[in-house]
């Protein structure tokens, strides 16, 4: 059963945005971009590398894929403007980081320091403050594959509860080998940052609905989900995207 359609109780404008996953970044790429950026085989590696455009060498180095990407949207995507309060949302975090942490563990070998702190749920969200001096409250939120909904859920209502600018952090890794069956074949390494702010351009509705079996996977891609959002964004009179168990209306106010 599919319930109403419930307005969340604040308007809002998308001042800026900034998303990256592989060589798609400019709104014309994202568009025309339907079938993702990458290589939907599933036996073979993310290949289409991501120009890094505010990373330093060193995080470039340091950081895993998607930690870079997150990073590199979200200070695209502040441009300056440091002192936000932020919302990261992600299925699975650093997934990757982590398989590689329990595979040395279970191989008898030391667990790296630095591998560890860095592998946390909201690593992305502490070194955007790091890096930017951002003393702004950070939200981690991971809602398998409602995350990028629940992020919006949870932007849109800090705007209602008189913050005046929010931004929305959304982030995936590619599903490292160990776990692959749970993930879908056309996953990349993606990221998306989008800055809000209390206004009348656009209106959010929510509606719940039933859970689809656990094996349908494609509907739910990060890429497929971003793509609806970003295409609201170019122009559209509204937009649905789709998520597991509830679907997210942005309308032109």
């Amino acid at each position: 059963m599919t319930g109403n359609w419930q307005a969340i109780d604040s308007h809002f404008d998308i001042v800026r945005w900034d998303a990256c996953s592989g060589s798609v970044r400019t709104m014309s790429q994202w568009l025309d971009s339907d079938k993702g950026p990458g290589n939907t085989e599933p036996d073979k590696a993310f290949s289409d590398s991501p120009e890094y455009l505010y990373l330093t060498p060193r995080q470039r180095r340091r950081l895993s894929t998607v930690s870079k990407l997150a990073l590199d949207v979200a200070v695209g995507c502040m441009d300056g403007q440091h002192q936000a309060p932020a919302v990261f949302a992600s299925r699975y975090g650093e997934v990757g980081r982590m398989a590689g942490l329990l595979e040395d563990i279970c191989s008898g070998e030391d667990a790296s320091p630095t591998d560890f702190s860095l592998s946390v749920h909201n690593t992305s969200s502490g070194l955007l403050s790091i890096q930017t001096g951002n003393q702004k409250p950070s939200t981690a939120i991971s809602a398998g594959h409602d995350s990028l909904g629940a992020g919006l859920i949870e932007a849109v209502s800090q705007l209602g509860a008189g913050l005046p600018e929010v931004l929305l952090v959304v982030f995936e890794d590619q599903m490292p080998d160990v776990y692959r069956c749970f993930g879908s074949r056309d996953e990349y390494p993606i990221a998306a940052a989008f800055l809000l702010k209390s206004g009348g351009s656009y209106r959010l509705s929510v509606r719940g609905g039933q859970m689809i079996d656990s094996q349908v996977r494609a509907p739910f891609s990060t890429f497929s989900q971003l793509r609806q959002l970003i295409g609201g964004v170019s122009g559209k009179r509204s937009t649905v995207i789709t998520g597991e168990r509830m679907s997210c209306r942005i309308e032109k106010a």
